[in-house]
């Protein structure tokens, strides 16, 4: 046998959601619009498992640098009113 082979850096298959800003735009579309993987993937060159993959790896991701940046609303919002309520007084306390 011989050696390892070593990839050089940088090298290997590009991501089709090479930014942030791609992925947040991704998980977010997702969250909008509830779509089928095969319609999510087809729409962000994905295949319909790699759209799921990528879906539940940026999710959760996602969900924690807001909750960490205490800009995720409680999941007790009853309704659209309640949550522009919430960011209503979140805005406010924010310029104090």
């Amino acid at each position: 046998m011989g050696s390892a082979r070593r990839r050089s850096i940088g090298g290997g298959r590009k991501g089709s959601l090479p930014t942030i800003r791609d992925k947040v735009v991704f998980c977010l579309f997702y969250l909008k619009n509830y779509p089928t993987f095969d319609v999510l993937g087809n729409l962000f060159s994905l295949s319909r498992s790699s759209a799921h993959e990528a879906l539940h790896k940026w999710l959760p991701v996602m969900e924690k640098s807001l909750k960490e940046l205490n800009l995720l609303p409680p999941s007790s919002c009853s309704g659209v009113e309640d949550m522009r309520l919430y960011f209503e007084k979140k805005s406010k306390h924010a310029d104090n």
